[in-house]
C-alpha cells in the first residue's frame, strides 16, 4: 500500500477542524496534525495580503487521495485553497499497517 501526506491551509481553524473530523469519521485519513496560527504572505487579486492561517497535515493512502482532496475542496471556504500532496514512504512497518487499517473506508477487498 502506498501513502501520501496532504497539506491544506485555512484561516478558520474551526472549519479546518470540522473538515478533518469528517475525514476521520469516514476513515479516509489516518491522522491529522494542526500547526498554527501561521502567517501567510501572498498576492491575491492584485493586492498584497497577510493572513493568519492554520496548517493541516493529513496522512492517508494513495487510493484515498483523490476523494480526500475533492472533499476538502468542497468544504473549504477559499476560492482557490492551497492543497498540496506528496507521496510518502513509511519506514516503520507498524505505522504503515496502522495507516492502512485506519483508512479502511478505501480498502478494496
Amino acid at each position: 500500500m502506498k501513502f501520501c501526506r496532504l497539506t491544506f491551509t485555512i484561516d478558520d481553524s474551526i472549519l479546518g477542524e470540522k473538515i478533518i473530523s469528517a475525514l476521520l469519521d469516514r476513515h479516509w485519513i489516518a491522522c491529522a496534525q494542526v500547526t498554527g496560527p501561521i502567517m501567510s504572505h501572498y498576492h491575491w487579486q492584485g493586492t498584497r495580503e497577510k493572513t493568519p492561517e492554520w496548517k493541516f497535515d493529513l496522512k492517508t493512502t494513495l487510493v484515498a487521495q483523490e476523494s480526500v482532496i475533492a472533499f476538502i475542496l468542497e468544504q473549504h471556504s477559499y476560492d482557490v485553497p492551497e492543497i498540496l500532496a506528496e507521496e510518502i514512504e513509511s519506514v516503520n512497518p507498524d505505522f504503515s499497517r496502522w495507516i492502512t487499517e485506519e483508512c479502511r473506508g478505501f480498502i478494496k477487498d
